[in-house]
C-alpha cells in the first residue's frame, strides 16, 4: 500500500524512556515505534533532546522525514505535514498546580482541563479554599510543579479577585522540580480582560502562555 501523509508523530516522555510512534493518519497505519533515553536530569536537563533522538530513530526505521532541516537536539521543528503530539508520564504524570477563582466554578473547570491533559494535580487554590493568604503562599512555595494553570472569572467580568490570585502566585514563586534557573510553564486561561495585567505581573518569573478562558460561560438572559 502506498503511504501518504499527513503523519502524526507522538511521544510519551517517561522518567527514563521517551517512546515515539509515527502514524499515517490518512490510512490509520502505524509506521514505526521506537524509544530513546529521556534527557531530563542534569547535566542535560532538556527533554527535547530525547524527543529529537526518538524522531531520528523513527526516520531511520520508516524512511520518512520527520524533523525539519533546521531542527536540532535543543530546538525541535518538524517538516510540513507532520503533526506532533506529546504526553508525559515522568514522575507519575505531568504535575500541575491549579489556581482558580472559586472552587465550584473556575477551579473546577481548571481541574477538568488538567485531568483531561493526563495531569496529576498537586493542589488547587481559590479565594474560597478556606486557607489564609499566607497559608496559600506557603503551600505554593512548598510545591514543585511541572506546570501551573491559572484561570478565573468570566470574560468582561470583575478583575480584582483574578489579579489577587495571580499576586499570591507571584509572591509565593514556587520553584520548578529540576532546575531553579528554569521558569515554570504557566497557562493563563481566565478572564481575557485581565490577560495583559497578568502578563505584567508574572511574566518575569514564569513562562507565561495566554489561552482562551476555560471557565464557565456567563450568558445573559434574553
Amino acid at each position: 500500500m502506498a503511504i501518504s501523509g499527513p503523519y502524526c508523530f507522538i511521544t510519551d516522555i517517561g522518567s527514563t524512556t521517551t517512546k515515539g510512534i509515527l502514524i499515517d493518519t490518512d490510512n490509520a497505519i502505524v509506521l514505526g515505534i521506537t524509544h530513546a533515553d529521556t534527557t531530563v536530569e542534569e547535566p542535560i536537563n532538556d527533554v527535547a533532546i530525547g524527543v529529537f533522538n526518538a524522531a531520528q530513530a523513527l526516520e531511520h526505521r520508516s524512511g520518512i522525514s520527520i524533523l525539519s532541516p533546521t531542527a536540532s537536539p535543543t530546538t525541535l521543528s518538524f517538516r510540513e505535514g507532520i503533526e506532533y503530539l506529546s504526553t508525559s508520564s515522568a514522575g507519575g504524570g505531568l504535575q500541575i498546580l491549579v489556581i482558580g477563582l472559586t472552587l465550584f466554578d473556575s477551579a473546577s473547570s481548571a481541574k477538568r482541563a488538567a485531568y483531561g491533559a493526563g495531569g496529576v494535580i498537586l493542589d488547587v487554590f481559590a479565594i474560597d479554599d478556606k486557607r489564609k493568604t499566607v497559608e496559600q503562599m506557603q503551600a505554593m512555595r512548598n510545591l514543585r510543579p511541572d506546570m501551573i494553570l491559572v484561570c478565573g472569572g468570566t470574560d468582561g467580568g470583575a478583575l480584582s479577585s483574578v489579579l489577587r490570585m495571580a499576586e499570591i502566585l507571584r509572591i509565593a514563586k514556587p520553584l520548578p522540580k529540576y532546575s531553579t534557573s528554569t521558569k515554570i510553564p504557566t497557562i493563563y486561561a481566565g478572564n481575557k480582560d485581565a490577560a495583559e495585567m497578568i502578563k505584567d505581573m508574572i511574566t518575569r518569573d514564569f513562562d507565561l502562555h495566554i489561552l482562551p478562558n476555560c471557565g464557565p460561560v456567563c450568558r445573559k438572559k434574553s
